[in-house]
């Protein structure tokens, strides 16, 4: 009898497949803490967090950039005024990017106004260009811009 010229067998994909359930039966259990893990050590690391996108960035990452200059919108400038949790009404998903919801407030310089309800790309020289949706705040403030990140 001939035998077939086959780079897989039963026996070699039977036992690949119960290993990739078995590795991801393993994993399940830890999912949040490799994910807290991993948060941490990219949070950390110089090399790797001045390449990360603000579009995930915790609550306390954005208050840490408070002061700084942002350039969207094809180059006007807006600055970082500050950075205000919301109210929570109770325990948030698991999964979510973030552990609260939080509102970034900007103020646009040297005169400048964005139309608000838009989206921009936004770029800071220590981070990846990302998206985010900005809001007028108010008529009697033209150049303050609010972000909500849930």
């Amino acid at each position: 009898m001939d035998k077939s010229e086959s780079t897989f067998s039963r026996r070699g994909l039977l036992m690949a497949g119960g290993a990739i359930v078995a590795v991801g039966a393993l994993t399940v259990p830890f999912r949040q803490k490799i994910a807290q893990s991993a948060k941490t050590l990219f949070s950390s690391q110089p090399r790797i967090a001045g390449t990360a996108s603000l579009a995930s960035g915790s609550h306390e990452q954005w208050q840490a950039l408070v002061g700084s200059v942002f350039a969207v919108g094809g180059g006007v400038r807006i600055r970082l005024a500050g950075v205000r949790a919301l109210q929570s009404s109770g325990v948030r998903p698991r999964g979510l990017a973030r552990d609260r919801a939080f509102v970034a407030v900007f103020d646009t310089l040297a005169g400048a106004t964005l139309p608000g309800d838009l989206i921009y790309s936004a770029g800071l020289a220590r981070s990846a260009p990302f998206q985010i949706f900005l809001s007028a705040a108010d008529s009697r403030t033209p150049g303050r811009m609010l972000a909500v990140f849930n």
